[in-house]
């Protein structure tokens, strides 16, 4: 029988206070050649042992066998009131928990930083075995652990709370630092073992299969069926099974209560040793997998349970590694039987950078920011659904429905709704505008309810089961408003917009959807990417002025004949800009500029007030409007954007030309009037603004004038 949970806690007392160790240059030396364990333990007591530490964990590292695992066991011996917790399977929260329970903290209905603060002793966390954490085997979730998990203890708990942490890196979806690391040397006997690993492959072919398996504990019928898909015979796994009391080092098998046996490996590090000599062929793996899920096919074959299962949480992590990943992502017979957190560790993989916007991943990472990856999977396929239709992706929408329609609690029939990771005006809720699908009937069954202006909310009793997603701090089902169309399909009017649904017959047999639970951790498995700046802003000649009028107002922008520029606008692309595009006339429209009208009041020049240091250039100054109620002035020389101090900051240079000045002002006035449907969404939103600023007008970096209006102006 696996080791339960409980059994890898070994202490639960506090820990002496310690510190960290400013690493010699020596040691230096010796971590870039491998330390022996011996050497490894001394050098991770002295960096327990002493104060002012510069980072808040050490790293144990090294090859499989080099007895990473047992340092961490020796300093469990040697320091008593040390947490010892081997990480492999378990999840972020799971290890969380554990080290909180260790140290006499309460958290039941409590997220991880409230429960953190209450701790109050110093503390020490030895978790081994941290890049074989999760149960599938591909995840991200050792990230999770040393980036979410430990900043949570770090940033909240008063008490120094120090971690030894055994890890790897090898992938590039790990995110984990390699600053304050031990690394340990190879094992000596590493070609002998490999020999033998040959021979373990020849006697017990199943292993290559279990090997390739993306579950940490994986069924026997999944077993089986690898077997099969992988060319070995499929009685080789029932006799991996029986051959696992004579190998209890190696393997460990179980049983549940109705019978269904599984196999693991006892350490995850000979999966990956196996996987060295004989690389997966996910790609096969892909091909046979697929159909297994969908429903046409187990109607016709007899695909046992556990193989879909199977399927469903692991066929994303298979796809990604055979490069097949957008196959999935646009079939929906497949897409709408993964998992959720199955679909997100892929995605996490695929994208450890973030997951780009306009398309359906973008729409599941929302999905998960909302909390709906914990929902049953009918309800989950309800939202993927609707969420490809608001998309325009109708071919995909369709087949989720062909494959679980008649297990959805309602089904989008048609959508005017906001697609998620949009930046801009979307205009929903238009009684005019255009929604998927456009044919049908439903569009016009819809404008002629908006138009008719019956918008009595039905209530609660009769409403269909669609759970309010967009403010978790109310009532799941209150927010949207509803109203029931004469065909019998329901209107719902939120906060992303316009849409119909289909709702069964037995709608108000259906049992409310119940409150989401706060997350214990609260970042997500995915993140979004750096939002891409709209293509307008980085095209040559930027910014156009039907770009500026999109959002500033058709005819804002105010053009100058050249005679009626000053002589002493001698910037050769400013005269230009002015002539040919103009200045909007944005009196009111952003919080922290206003510009004048150019047309009747020409550009000033305005001399020096003295509030600051002169300029690097000598000007003349023309007068453009204010900045949080000082002066910002166009300068006639070098083209700059300046301001005289007047507005409360001491930088002079606010943007290097005029040009770049007004793009970041669109952008900024786009980003306000974009009508996001989530806060996740605007932050993602404003994050990308301002990795924008920087690309676009390096000027705008580390400056105190726009990170104030990019950080807080734009917030309030």
């Amino acid at each position: 029988m696996r080791e339960g949970v409980g059994s890898r806690l070994l202490t639960a007392s506090q820990a002496r206070h310690a510190g960290g160790l400013v690493w010699s240059t020596k040691y230096i030396e010796m971590r870039k050649a491998g330390v022996t364990p011996d050497r490894a333990l001394e050098q991770a007591e002295n960096w327990l042992a002493t104060p002012h530490r510069l980072h808040p964990a050490l790293a144990i590292r090294g090859p499989a066998g080099a007895g990473k695992t047992g340092l961490l066991r020796a300093l469990a011996e040697r320091l008593p009131n040390a947490v010892y917790v081997d990480c492999q399977g378990l999840h972020a929260a799971d290890i969380a928990r554990h080290l909180l329970e260790a140290w006499g903290i309460a958290h039941k209905r409590l997220s991880l930083p409230d429960a953190a603060r209450s701790i109050q002793q110093d503390g020490i966390a030895l978790l081994a075995n941290v890049h074989w954490a999760d149960s599938l085997v591909t995840s991200n979730e050792p990230s999770r652990i040393t980036q979410d998990m430990v900043g949570h203890f770090r940033r909240s708990a008063r008490p120094t709370i120090r971690f030894v942490i055994e890890r790897e890196a090898d992938q590039p979806w790990v995110l984990l630092p390699s600053d304050n690391e031990l690394v340990l040397q190879p094992p000596a006997d590493a070609q002998a073992d490999g020999e033998e690993l040959h021979r373990l492959l020849n006697a017990h072919p199943a292993l290559w299969a279990l090997a390739a398996s993306e579950l940490r504990v994986t069924p026997l019928a999944a077993l089986t069926d690898l077997c099969s898909i992988l060319g070995i015979e499929s009685s080789a796994a029932h006799g991996l099974v029986g051959a696992a009391e004579r190998l209890p080092n190696l393997l460990v098998t179980s049983a549940d209560e109705t019978g269904e046996i599984t196999v693991a490996f006892h350490a995850e590090s000979l999966r990956h040793r196996i996987r060295q000599l004989r690389p997966v062929d996910h790609g096969t793996i892909v091909t046979a997998l697929t159909p297994s899920l969908r429903r046409r096919a187990t109607d016709v074959v007899n695909v046992p349970g556990a193989v879909q299962h199977y399927a469903a949480r692991t066929l994303g992590v298979h796809v990604v590694q055979a490069g097949r990943l957008d196959e999935v992502l646009s079939d929906g017979s497949a897409l709408a039987h993964l998992t959720p957190t199955g679909l997100l560790r892929a995605l996490a993989v695929r994208w450890p950078g973030g997951i780009p916007q306009g398309g359906i991943a973008m729409d599941v990472h929302y999905l998960e920011e909302l909390g709906l990856a914990s929902v049953p999977h009918e309800e989950w396929a309800s939202w993927l659904h609707h969420c490809a239709l608001s998309r325009g992706e109708e071919r995909l929408a369709e087949d989720i429905v062909r494959e679980v329609g008649n297990r959805m609690p309602w089904r989008t029939t048609w959508s005017n709704c906001r697609p998620f990771g949009m930046f801009g005006r979307f205009g929903k809720s238009n009684v005019g505008a255009l929604g998927h699908p456009s044919t049908g009937g439903t569009e016009e069954r819809v404008r002629a309810a908006l138009t008719e202006g019956s918008r009595e909310a039905a209530g609660p009793e009769s409403r269909p089961p669609v759970r309010h997603i967009f403010d978790r701090g109310r009532d799941d089902i209150s927010l949207f408003e509803f109203q029931r169309l004469p065909c019998g399909d329901w209107l719902l009017d939120g906060a992303s917009g316009l849409f119909v649904i289909e709702a069964g017959l037995d709608t108000q047999q259906r049992p409310r959807p119940s409150p989401l639970a706060e997350p214990f951790i609260e970042e997500p498995i995915t993140q979004a990417a750096v939002w891409e700046c709209p293509a307008p802003a980085l095209a040559p000649d930027a910014p156009s002025r039907e770009w500026l009028e999109a959002t500033f107002g058709h005819g804002t922008c105010r053009t100058l004949r050249e005679d009626e520029l000053p002589t002493g606008l001698v910037h050769a692309d400013s005269r230009r800009f002015l002539t040919r595009t103009g200045l909007p006339f944005r009196p009111h429209h952003l919080p922290f500029m206003s510009t004048i009208d150019a047309a009747a009041t020409g550009l000033v020049t305005t001399p020096w007030s003295g509030y600051t240091t002169s300029p690097e250039a000598p000007g003349p100054f023309f007068h453009l409007g204010q900045w949080t109620g000082g002066d910002v002035f166009l300068d006639g020389r070098a083209g700059a954007v300046v301001q005289d101090g007047s507005t409360g900051y001491d930088e002079v240079v606010v943007a290097g030309s005029l040009r770049t000045f007004l793009i970041l002002l669109r952008l900024c006035h786009e980003f306000l009037v974009s009508d996001f449907a989530t806060n996740n969404e605007r932050e993602d939103a404003l994050e990308g603004l301002q990795e924008w600023a920087k690309t676009i007008d390096p000027a705008t970096e580390e400056s105190p004038i726009w990170e104030e209006a990019l950080d807080t102006d734009l917030c309030g």
